[in-house]
């Protein structure tokens, strides 16, 4: 529950994606916090502990930029290891370069920028507001900012008698979408998996073409499909300005065939939840997309 809080409470307060950072850096607070509370450590010895996890093992963006390699998924294990090996040397009374949030050549003024974090916002037992009830686990195996441009494709899908028939779609998705799914042209080409399932036009085509979105669509015969890549040609994905707008309040995305509107882009007003920035969508993110029937 802890590890959670520091996570998404870092996330809301500085969300590294506007800076070209990882987000897994934030990963190296919550776990070196958990590691160092199940640990017991004093409160100098856990100081030391997030010392030396932030500032030996900052990650850089290009893991998630361009064609896209296994490490991808390794990156954020890879932080929390780093985490739990930090307060393991803390623990034995080794120190680390300090301050490390505030100074000259610290955390907030290299990478993230000035920000504020009150902990005593956090969940606790009064409020019961925990942050791991605004998290999720994915429900489609591929990448969270593109689960609803699935949900949409899905929806199209249903109102095209021949995908071959199929002159042009476009894809509306954020600045985020459009940034890191389908500007590097690596996205539209995509040759391993780890990019694959980072790539708007793939995504949406695979989905397109098979009605669903598996582990399988990812596979290396699925990612060489003709069929696949010639779709994508006729595939075009946007930022949307007024989508950028609420967004990470809502993940939304649409998608048009040809000049008609397929797919609702707005999410409804009444009782939709909110949840933190890419801290992971809320358990009713359906009802953030409404799709309309002929």
């Amino acid at each position: 529950m802890l590890a959670y809080e520091i996570q998404c409470g870092f996330q809301d307060a500085a969300a590294l994606h506007t800076r070209e950072w990882d987000h897994v850096n934030h990963v190296l607070v919550s776990s070196v916090v958990a590691a160092g509370r199940l640990m017991g450590l004093s409160q100098q010895r856990l100081t030391e502990a997030i010392n030396i996890a932030v500032n030996g093992h900052i990650a850089l963006r290009q893991v998630r930029a361009g064609s896209l390699s296994q490490w991808k998924g390794c990156s954020a294990p890879n932080a929390a290891r780093n985490g739990i090996v930090a307060a393991q040397l803390a623990q034995h009374g080794f120190t680390g370069p300090s301050p490390i949030f505030e100074g000259e050549m610290v955390f907030m003024n290299q990478i993230t920028g000035v920000f504020s974090l009150d902990v005593g916002e956090f969940g606790n037992r009064d409020n019961q507001s925990y942050a791991v009830s605004r998290t999720l686990t994915k429900m489609l195996p591929t990448n969270g900012e593109m689960q609803t441009a699935v949900w949409a494709a899905l929806a199209v899908r249903d109102r095209i008698p021949d995908i071959e028939e199929i002159a042009s779609v476009r894809v509306d998705t954020t600045r985020v979408g459009y940034a890191f799914l389908g500007k590097d042209p690596d996205k539209w080409r995509p040759t391993t998996r780890e990019t694959a399932d980072h790539s708007l036009p793939y995504t949406v085509a695979r989905a397109l073409l098979d009605g669903e979105i598996t582990t399988a669509s990812y596979s290396d015969e699925a990612i060489a499909d003709p069929v696949a890549l010639d779709l994508m040609k006729r595939i075009s994905v946007r930022e949307d300005p007024a989508l950028t707008a609420i967004f990470p309040e809502y993940i939304p995305s649409s998608s048009r065939r040809s000049s008609t509107v397929c797919c609702d882009r707005w999410p409804p007003t009444a009782g939709a939840r909110k949840f933190s920035p890419l801290c992971g969508m809320p358990s009713s993110w359906r009802t953030c997309h409404r799709f309309s029937r002929p």
